[in-house]
């Protein structure tokens, strides 16, 4: 999940050429042209509370899991307890929060700082036009002020740019555990599903015996059940008078009767002998065919768990890669600023003070002062949107990482709102005062043509 390039913005890096009376039109169109498409980097900041109450739906629907032991290979350096996903999530919120907290503070101070430009360098140049000779020392004086408070915004912006850095680093960090962590679950899942494939191949022969011993058991009941009827018969069989007749016959008779019984007899304790031997055998593959059973049902379990665990790291890792680059879109957000500042309007205040031609170092005033308002109109938007909108929502976040699911859904659609309202509301914003802004260009191009006029009668 390597940081994006920074796109090519015109307006990023304005063209240090621009310094004849001519040229500001163009760079006015090209800071408020289809391309210099500054708002888009604004827009990105309801997404990332969006992206963030995605991560939290995770771990309350699905459940939390152990990243403990699956850390970069560098270590953890940016989480404090690194136990489980839900609770370095805790951190990435808390870290988001600061960052975009730190954003707005900043963002008011950069706001601030450049807010009285315009109307100082109109009194500047109003002066001027009453009388040229008075403008160099005015000026120079009103310039190199101007130039104090650029480098203060500079390092107010690299501020900001630097938390977000770190907070991507941060992500990046947790990425690379989730990731180790989906792969050592998938081994897991795949070692399980291997001993449940097992258990239950072993479940089928032990079903066929299982049911063979039944079977015969059935059979052993009626053999037990036949030798015991054979054997209360000759218990119960008296020999009549005429087979009686006779010592002799008598003695063959009860000879032959008792070597019946006790052969009825010997029958019967064999087929209870058979019927316990079974029974014990059918005890024995019961056990069995439990244990397997329990083998089955614990490995479906787990396997049910891994599923989920891997399930849930897949959507965690697509979110985390997602909110990694709105990351680095904020960071890119406070460099443009940076950029802004130190390329565009700290050059055109050294030509202005350097520029030895009347109608250039006027022009170059007037550029001071579109770019002044352009930084000072972003983060003006910027400050408003997270204040009035974004902060509150980024701080419903621990709550929400609270809650069960029965009272969860309802405050995420509640976030879901308010996400799109600020979706909304920061774009009418954008719009309003990008109008504004164009019609205060128009505004100074027309006093240019009129100090054109002056100094060229």
């Amino acid at each position: 999940m390597a940081a994006e390039e920074e796109p090519s913005h015109t307006m990023m890096k304005s063209e240090l050429s621009y310094a004849e009376e001519s040229k500001v039109r163009e760079e006015a169109e090209l800071l408020m042209g289809p391309e210099a498409d500054w708002e888009k980097f604004l827009l990105l900041a309801p997404i990332t509370v969006a992206l963030l109450g995605q991560l939290v739906c995770i771990t309350v629907e699905k459940g939390d899991f152990s990243i403990h032991g699956n850390a970069p290979s560098s270590g953890y350096k940016y989480f404090r307890e690194p136990e489980s996903f839900k609770v370095c999530l805790k951190e990435v919120c808390d870290r988001v929060w600061d960052a975009f907290q730190l954003g707005m503070d900043n963002a008011a101070l950069i706001s601030l700082q450049l807010k009285n430009v315009p109307k100082k360098m109109a009194n500047l140049m109003q002066g001027f036009l009453q009388d040229a000779n008075l403008r160099k020392d005015q000026l120079v004086a009103q310039i190199e002020g101007m130039q104090e408070k650029v480098d203060e915004c500079k390092t107010l912006a690299k501020e900001v740019r630097a938390k977000f850095s770190e907070q991507g680093d941060a992500l990046q960090e947790l990425y690379q555990a989730c990731l180790n962590a989906r792969e050592d679950y998938k081994k897991e899942l795949e070692t399980m599903q291997k001993e449940l494939e097992g258990a239950r191949i072993q479940m089928e022969p032990a079903k066929c015996e299982q049911n063979r011993a039944e079977l015969t058991h059935a059979q052993l009941e009626d053999q037990e059940q036949a030798a015991f009827e054979e054997f209360v018969k000759a218990v119960k069989y008296k020999p009549s008078i005429l087979d009686a007749l006779g010592a002799k016959g008598e003695t063959q008779l009860m000879e032959k009767h008792t070597a019946k019984l006790e052969k009825n007899q010997e029958m019967l304790v064999g087929a209870q002998q058979d019927k316990e031997s079974n029974y014990q055998r059918i005890k024995h593959l019961n056990e069995e065919m439990a244990e397997l059973q329990c083998a089955v049902n614990r490995c479906e379990l787990g396997e049910r768990d891994l599923e989920g665990y891997v399930s849930s790291l897949e959507e965690g890792l697509e979110a985390l890669r997602n909110l990694h680059q709105q990351c680095v879109k904020m960071v890119q957000f406070f460099q443009m600023i940076s950029n802004l500042l130190d390329f565009s309007l700290n050059w055109h205040i050294r030509e202005c003070l350097d520029s030895a031609n009347d109608l250039q170092q006027v022009t170059q005033a007037f550029s001071t002062v579109s770019v002044a308002q352009l930084v000072q109109l972003i983060s003006q938007t910027y400050a408003t949107i997270v204040e009035r909108y974004l902060m509150e929502l980024l701080s419903q976040m621990g709550r929400l990482l609270g809650k069960d699911c029965s009272s969860f859904h309802t405050e995420k659609a509640q976030l879901d709102r308010g996400c799109e309202d600020a979706q909304e509301a920061l774009t009418r914003l954008v719009g309003e005062l990008k109008g504004n802004f164009q019609r205060d260009l128009s505004t100074r191009l027309e006093t240019i043509e009129k100090v054109k006029l002056k100094l060229n009668p």
